[in-house]
């Protein structure tokens, strides 16, 4: 890897060995080697911009649950030349809530979830990162109402416009026109959520293929994937979506694999799977990975947060 430590092999080694060696052995100051002093952080409940918030992240989270295990799924990286490497990292997380802090008191029950990070990397570090973590799933895993949880968000957070969160969604390195399996996912995507054609599903995907959606639920059928989407859809019927980045790789006996990061500006315009609808202007944030074998996708993970989202509806609530 041009500019990095001899010991990694490729971005994908990268990623993975800073990450079990920051999680699972608890090399949490290690952070400050593997991350600008100044690289920005973002989530869909906001950002931060020193390597020290990241630290005090890490320890918080760690204080909550203790055996965090960080099993990564897959690394989809490119290199895009002057040095710059960019990443994207699904992990499923195992971890049990021990400890008190933004998930409230401990419940002692196991978690499952998921997560997606985005990351610009140079000369052995993380100059620029994009999180999303499948937040309701958790508040479900320990017993806590997502609805009621993410609302009261909306009194702690500091809760943005849709343009500030579509522009904090933005960013990485210089790419050329999406194409190819890329623009096949992306126009999928597109017409699924602005034209709210749920038949897109059966046309591009496998009639068994295997869905990751918030909220930890997995379909196994193209069908059921249908069936979740609809309330959705009925919720926000009223969006524009966007890809903020985007990599295809094509590896040799490897299926060929997709990462999109991505918007979808949005009106609460329904009755759906979030509730009465408030008419507000909502900025979902989003990162999606796909497999496809054949030309049809067989395997994808959609993950964005529930949490923000009911945050921003009750936000909108307020100014009724």
């Amino acid at each position: 890897m041009e500019g990095f430590s001899s010991e990694f092999k490729d971005i994908r080694d990268y990623i993975l060995k800073i990450t079990y060696r920051i999680w699972e052995q608890k090399g949490v100051g290690k952070i400050r080697d593997w991350y600008d002093a100044n690289a920005p952080v973002y989530t869909p409940l906001g950002s931060s911009n020193s390597v020290e918030e990241v630290v005090k992240g890490t320890l918080q989270t760690l204080h909550m649950f203790p055996d965090r295990e960080l099993l990564g799924e897959d690394v989809v990286g490119m290199y895009y030349g002057e040095g710059i490497y960019y990443s994207s990292h699904r992990i499923h997380s195992k971890m049990t809530h021990l400890g008190d802090g933004f998930f409230k008191k401990p419940s002692k029950r196991v978690v499952n979830t998921k997560t997606i990070a985005d990351c610009v990397c140079k000369k052995d570090r993380v100059i620029e990162e994009w999180l999303v973590r499948d937040q309701s799933s958790i508040v479900k895993n320990i017993g806590l109402d997502v609805e009621d949880f993410g609302r009261a968000l909306s009194h702690s957070i500091d809760i943005k416009s849709a343009k500030e969160y579509e522009d904090s969604w933005s960013g990485g390195p210089k790419i050329g026109d999406i194409e190819d399996y890329a623009k096949y996912v992306a126009d999928f995507m597109k017409t699924l959520f602005e034209n709210c054609d749920v038949d897109s599903i059966y046309y591009t995907h496998h009639r068994c293929c295997n869905i990751y959606m918030p909220g930890g639920n997995e379909f196994i059928k193209s069908v059921d994937f249908a069936e979740h989407v609809t309330p959705i859809l009925a919720s926000f019927s009223k969006s524009k979506f966007r890809v903020c980045h985007h990599i295809e790789l094509k590896e040799e006996d490897a299926p060929i694999r997709v990462s999109l990061r991505w918007t979808l500006n949005t009106n609460h315009s329904g009755y759906g799977r979030y509730g009465v609808p408030t008419n507000g202007d909502i900025c979902i944030m989003g990162i999606s990975q796909f497999e496809l074998l054949y030309g049809r996708i067989r395997h994808a993970t959609h993950i964005f947060d529930e949490l923000s989202i009911w945050a921003q509806i009750e936000n909108n609530s307020k100014k009724e």
